[in-house]
């Protein structure tokens, strides 16, 4: 049998040994092979396939073993090999980059320098004639490292860049409001970007959440933009969104947090109170009276001044003053936002 032994095997090929299959069997003949086979980018991996013939009495003296490659439904053969000859198939993509080494138990394919294009199946069909025939398949996956190759981990893609939008967002808008995108560029495989609130995953819901995705590829690497819509309301103005990135490396699945925005949110006061800023004390005729009003509104909006029951009086965003007071100025002042209604609840009132 070949030699499988550490000294032998390119460690930058990963195989998936939780994926094991047993695949489909015609006649007298069974089949093993690893469902998928995980690579870096340049690594040499190795396909087994493994066959055995069920009854000993059919043991065959002739056996013959093909390898196919199959690509966007058709499938090209690549290696030929029985009792007499081993041929690798020539005019093919694999002509100088494989190796096949076989015996009576199986036949081991290994690919050398695997490349990005190589993310396809392999089928192993085994003909040992009047003792049956079988074939399986075990499909290939490359991954990238973005670090020279003496270091064992692969670098992530690179990290996200998150962007808040600079303006503020109201909470009356109808529709969910552009909240902020994420980026990240030169992946393989394509990663994935999933948004956060305070730490916890959003999931997109109808007129509360969208999430759009822009999945751009440039010399085999992929580049992902995610834009967050999201409707929001007073309780946001402490949230701090994020994004992550998640991607694909052999036998497990890593991710890159980005660092956390927070957003503006504006929404209309809902209450407002009113006081004397001056003078101290009681006031007297003659007087210059000072009055403030403040909402808990975001952005602080400017405010409207009347005496009761009668008509606004002439002011200054927050302020009214009252020069040279007399008796007839005696009465109860109230302040509302210029953008409520005059007969609203939310006001000021002394």
């Amino acid at each position: 049998m070949w030699r499988t032994e550490a000294d032998t095997v390119d460690t930058q090929a990963v195989a998936s040994p939780t994926l094991r299959g047993v695949t489909r069997a015609w006649a007298k003949v069974e089949l093993n092979m690893l469902e998928s086979v995980e690579a870096y980018l340049g690594a040499s991996p190795q396909l087994f396939c493994r066959y055995s013939f069920t009854e000993a009495s059919s043991e065959p003296s002739v056996v013959m073993i093909q390898w196919f490659v199959k690509d966007e439904g058709s499938r090209t053969r690549i290696f030929y090999g029985d009792n007499s000859q081993q041929m690798v198939d020539n005019n093919t993509d694999y002509s100088q980059r494989i190796k096949v080494m076989s015996d009576s138990l199986g036949t081991l394919l290994i690919i050398n320098h695997i490349q990005l294009y190589d993310e396809r199946e392999f089928i192993c069909q085994v003909n040992g004639l009047a003792a049956g025939n079988a074939e399986g398949k075990t499909s290939v996956r490359v991954f990238v490292l973005h670090c020279k190759p003496l270091f064992p981990d692969p670098a992530p893609p690179e990290a996200p860049v998150i962007e808040g939008v600079l303006n503020g967002i109201s909470v009356t808008n109808e529709l969910p409001s552009k909240i902020a995108s994420c980026e990240t560029r030169n992946g393989y495989p394509k990663p994935n970007i999933t948004w956060y609130r305070n730490s916890l995953p959003l999931a997109p819901t109808p007129g509360q959440v969208n999430v759009l995705t822009l999945v751009t590829r440039d010399n085999d690497f992929y580049s992902v933009q995610s834009t967050l819509e999201y409707k929001v309301v007073k309780e946001d103005e402490d949230a701090h969104f994020s994004c992550e990135v998640s991607f694909l490396v052999p036998g497990e699945i890593r991710t890159v947090e980005s660092s956390s925005i927070n957003v503006t949110v504006h929404y209309h006061s809902t209450m407002v109170e009113l006081w004397k800023e001056s003078p101290q004390g009681l006031v007297k005729e003659g007087d210059t009276v000072e009055l403030r009003c403040q909402g808990d509104g975001n952005p602080p909006s400017p405010f409207i001044f009347n005496r009761k029951q009668d008509v606004d009086l002439e002011s200054s965003s927050d302020v009214l003053i009252l020069s040279a007071v007399s008796r007839r100025d005696s009465g109860i002042y109230q302040c509302r936002p210029v953008d409520v209604d005059r007969y609203t609840e939310i006001k000021g009132e002394m």
